[in-house]
């Protein structure tokens, strides 16, 4: 038929080419999506094991969940408690950073509820703040 004209066979395989070559770069950065996601999810799941271990540990409670004991922290060694991380206890007149085990980076922070026994008996509301 005049006028109209076939795909030439080169065309058609730089064609095929291109979409495979998308089809790749597609599979390949839905793949590091998908590991970024799941390294991040894995990081903060390890911030809310770690709070968890540190409220409920005797190495800074007497036994009650979440209620930090002021002595505790302050005498603390790191052979009662190994983790990797580090974690600060913060209230309106007591401020501690202590580094469990150290790391060159952290990758997230959760932030926990909890009160503060201070050696003057006072018990006042606190803040965990846990990095890993």
């Amino acid at each position: 038929m005049k006028g109209q004209s076939e795909l030439s066979a080169t065309f058609l395989k730089l064609v095929q080419v291109g979409l495979v070559i998308i089809g790749a770069l597609a599979i390949f950065f839905t793949f590091i999506e998908y590991e970024i996601f799941v390294y991040q999810s894995s990081a903060e799941r390890e911030t809310y094991v770690l709070g968890n271990a540190i409220l409920s540990s005797n190495c800074f409670t007497d036994g009650t969940k979440s209620l930090l004991i002021q002595s505790k922290l302050d005498s603390f060694t790191k052979d009662c408690f190994m983790y990797s991380g580090k974690f600060i206890v913060k209230s309106s007149s007591y401020t501690r950073e202590i580094e469990l085990v150290t790391k060159s980076a952290y990758v997230t922070n959760t932030t926990f509820d909890a009160a503060i026994k201070l050696n003057t008996g006072e018990i006042e509301p606190a803040q965990l703040e846990v990095y890993v």
